[in-house]
């Protein structure tokens, strides 16, 4: 009786999510994790509605027979942050042909003119990993201290690399690793 309860409730979703997008008519459906994506992803595609994947980490796609029917045949297309994510999916799941990569970062053409003196204030969240490009920060964060610009930057969080780094760049004073912080607000 639970498999039919989970076959029922799955049917009852996929007729609701048909219905919705049917009054929305979107021009696409964008889906963030594969609930939605076996969800709204497989309403949409039954109604003639281009899906894309947005992919975080290349990790978020397993190689199964589920996944690669969803992204066989249910997928449009697919985004994702960096190269690094494209080329960590697994090939018999994914047509990096249609893989298209998005910079989440915003582009600032100039900094705009502080209005105070002082050091720039640089400040990273998060995870100390490479992952996230924290020992890339590092080697710019201590070239710019070479090039002669004042800056402060404080680096929160824990991972790998957090020793490592800490030992790196000791003798950096303007670069400082804070270990997690349980309320970063603080460091604003």
């Amino acid at each position: 009786a639970g498999s039919c309860r989970y076959s029922l409730t799955y049917r009852l979703t996929i007729g609701r999510a048909c219905v919705l997008l049917g009054r929305m008519r979107p021009d696409v459906v964008v889906t963030n994790i594969s609930k939605e994506l076996r969800s709204f992803g497989l309403a949409a595609r039954m109604l003639g509605i281009p899906v894309v994947a947005r992919l975080g980490l290349s990790g978020d796609v397993r190689d199964h027979v589920r996944t690669r029917f969803e992204y066989r045949y249910v997928v449009s297309g697919i985004l994702v942050p960096s190269p690094s994510v494209r080329d960590g999916l697994p090939p018999a799941v994914v047509d990096r042909s249609r893989v298209h990569i998005v910079p989440n970062g915003i582009p600032i053409p100039r900094l705009p003119q502080r209005a105070y003196d002082g050091p720039l204030r640089v400040l990273h969240l998060g995870s100390i990993s490479a992952r996230k490009g924290v020992d890339i920060l590092c080697g710019a964060l201590a070239r710019l201290l070479d090039e002669g610009v004042e800056l402060a930057a404080d680096l929160a969080g824990e991972g790998a690399l957090l020793d490592p780094l800490r030992e790196q760049y000791r003798g950096y004073p303007a670069i400082r690793f804070l270990g997690h912080q349980a309320d970063p607000s603080p460091l604003r």
